[in-house]
């Protein structure tokens, strides 16, 4: 474990160890303006990526999420823009200071994930009648254009189902009144397939569930998307898969058209997943507390699904992965996975909530769940009869 320099699409960047708990980061650059600003993002993504962690023996994970303290230096004519810039950007915990000078840099310092009080909580409490959570989010449809291995919300799998506006809407307003989200996601299957998405992303933001609305995607329909749609929009996050890529011409119109209306935009390069469903069923008790203890995944994907708050996707789609994916072979343990979550409907369900956010016992669906430390496989995608038959991995990857 070592510090390192490295070079990221032309910024360059140092990185210190301090402990294992804390690196401290700088990436500097020749430039001005948001494009300026969007390649020192970037780049601090870069020097924290698994693939650099890995590189260089450092266990993370490390967000940006979740950095200490924000330190950016820019031309002097752009201090109050760069500082505004770089607040819609980051969490609202984050101090953020910025400053005349040159070359453009950013110095931070990035916490590992968990160790933020914000982060991944040990003991989720009710303010004001609300819990604060880190993520909430909604599958506005559950099928997908894709059909990507490991997808944990099992898009691949899943038959065309669309939520309604006013389902959406009525969703976030039960939802608004018991938790105070850091972030909503929208999300799928792949949300651009919602044929009134607009809509949606209007009816979400009018219920005032979060201040920030971040919708996912994987990029390849957003050349089909309206002004309006740009308009509406918030943030914007495209996983950029290796096995299905945005073409570059198409990447630089998205980002054309998310400064002109001025969108966050983080495009995600991801060559590899995480595995989190696992077709080997955990029997020791032990074990799968462990995993639940150590998953980030339940405090960052909290989701409602068929009138049932989860605190995360594999608990909310156990049932149809006991039955597609598993094939029936576990009906106690199918059975049992259905005592996972909590009705929307319940009596006092902010209390029924913070009971349930903070129970000390793992969800029945960890028993067949890596958690958020899977092992990675690179990106691909599985055919048509893999999702037929019910293969959790591409045959060719089987090898049989």
């Amino acid at each position: 474990m070592t510090d390192w320099t490295a070079t990221h699409a032309g910024v360059s960047i140092e990185v210190t160890v301090r402990d294992s708990e804390t690196l401290a980061v700088r990436a500097a650059v020749e430039g001005t303006g948001d494009v300026t600003l969007e390649r020192l993002l970037a780049a601090l993504r870069h020097a924290t990526s698994h693939a650099e962690l890995t590189a260089h023996a450092v266990e993370g994970p490390f967000r940006v999420e979740d950095l200490v303290a924000v330190e950016a230096t820019v031309d002097a004519a752009e201090v109050e823009v760069a500082a505004r810039w770089l607040r819609r950007r980051l969490s609202r915990d984050t101090p953020v200071t910025v400053r005349a000078g040159a070359p453009a840099c950013v110095d931070v310092v990035f916490a590992r994930r968990g160790t933020r009080p914000t982060s991944q909580r040990q003991e989720y409490a009710r303010v004001d009648g609300k819990v604060r959570v880190e993520a909430f989010e909604l599958h506005v449809v559950e099928h997908c254009n894709l059909r990507c291995t490991s997808c944990c919300n099992m898009s691949p799998y899943m038959p065309e189902r669309t939520l309604a506006v006013a389902e959406v809407e009525a969703m976030c307003r039960t939802m608004a009144q018991h938790i105070e989200a850091d972030v909503f996601k929208i999300m799928g299957g792949e949300p651009l397939l919602h044929p009134q998405i607009t809509e949606v992303i209007r009816a979400i933001r009018g219920t005032g569930i979060s201040r920030i609305v971040r919708l996912f995607t994987n990029g390849l329909l957003l050349h089909t998307m309206t002004e309006e749609f740009w308009q509406a929009l918030d943030e914007l996050t495209i996983s950029n898969y290796s096995s299905a890529p945005v073409k570059p011409a198409m990447v630089a119109e998205i980002q054309a058209k998310a400064r002109a209306h001025d969108v966050v935009l983080n495009i995600k390069p991801v060559a590899a997943f995480s595995e989190v469903m696992s077709d080997a069923r955990i029997d020791s008790d032990d074990e799968m507390k462990r995993v639940y203890d150590n998953c980030w995944l339940r405090h960052r994907c909290m989701v409602v699904r068929n009138e049932k708050f989860y605190m995360c996707t594999r608990a909310a789609y156990a049932d149809e992965f006991h039955t597609r994916l598993l094939h029936g072979a576990h009906p106690g343990d199918r059975e049992a996975a259905r005592g996972d979550g909590v009705p929307i409907h319940t009596p006092d369900l902010g209390a029924a909530l913070l009971e349930y956010l903070n129970k000390a016992e793992p969800l029945e669906s960890c028993r067949f769940c890596h958690g958020g430390a899977g092992p990675l496989a690179p990106h691909s995608q599985l055919s048509k009869a893999d999702v037929r038959e019910g293969r959790l991995r591409p045959l060719r990857v089987l090898g049989s």
